[in-house]
């Protein structure tokens, strides 16, 4: 394939393309894999990481967090509910809400909204009869 259609295709420059035409050249597809482990980057080591999996799917967020510093009340886990813990167990702080999303997808979960119910709404009887109290005044 000529480059001009590969850089196209792919979206960068010729001067990549030839970079990858020689690993490959050189070292087949395995020069082509990445070789950045991540290492630096994780705050968390893969070890860490485990040990975080097998304790969030072995107990619930009310379980192993205070009920005052807990921000959501329900039983499953929330970005929140890993932040507590994450800073609790490995002394460790991340920027971005998201990194705890990742990490409880990480874990097996999925990310849930928190409700927005308004807990003490009187029910659909109350209300009708609250209602039709009105409209008799």
């Amino acid at each position: 394939m000529p480059t001009p259609e590969i850089t196209r295709l792919v979206h960068c420059d010729d001067r990549r393309i030839r970079v990858w035409a020689q690993k490959y050249g050189q070292h087949g597809l395995e020069g082509l894999k990445s070789q950045w482990q991540g290492e630096n980057a994780l705050k968390l080591s893969r070890v860490q990481r485990a040990d975080l999996k097998q304790r969030v799917q072995a107990y619930r967020p009310d379980e192993v967090i205070a009920p005052e510093l807990r921000v959501s009340r329900g039983a499953f886990w929330t970005a929140s509910d890993m932040q507590i813990v994450v800073e609790a167990w490995y002394d460790v702080v991340y920027r971005s809400p998201q990194s705890y999303r990742n990490l409880l997808h990480e874990c097996g979960l999925s990310y849930q909204h928190s409700e927005q119910v308004y807990r003490s709404r009187p029910d659909a009887q109350t209300i009708a009869d609250f209602e039709a109290e009105l409209e008799k005044k």
